[in-house]
């Protein structure tokens, strides 16, 4: 069990001692309401303070595992492949020289800059 499951499953255990002790009291309170209305809203409102109190551990218990299924933990350690050409070159190391078409659109590239200073532009 992980560090995560361990934790939530305290925090669960320690939110139930109160939950349980609300519930007991609104079952209290119900079987002792008869037909007065204000008793039994008083009843309900104890079910509803024990299901806030094992709420948000319920829903972190239950939640983690379909999250993993969707954005999991574990990774691929394998290199990734490589999806373009650029990519792909640089990997094997040799640069393919672009061709005469696209040494004219691409726009003149500053080498040489520093600051202050004129840049001279490769072709």
């Amino acid at each position: 069990m992980d560090a995560e499951r361990q934790a939530a499953l305290w925090f669960l255990l320690r939110r139930l001692v109160p939950a349980a002790a609300a519930l007991a009291i609104g079952v209290g309170i119900l079987l002792g309401a008869g037909a007065s209305i204000g008793l039994l809203l008083l009843g309900f409102l104890c079910f509803l303070v024990a299901a806030i109190f094992l709420a948000g551990p319920l829903a972190q218990l239950l939640a983690e595992p379909v999250g993993e299924l969707l954005w999991p933990k574990r990774y691929y350690d394998k290199p990734q492949p490589l999806y373009g050409i650029p990519q792909a070159s640089a990997a094997r190391a040799c640069p393919r020289r672009p061709s005469p078409n696209t040494r004219k659109s691409l726009p003149r590239i500053p080498t040489n800059c520093s600051r202050g200073s004129k840049c001279s532009t490769s072709p």
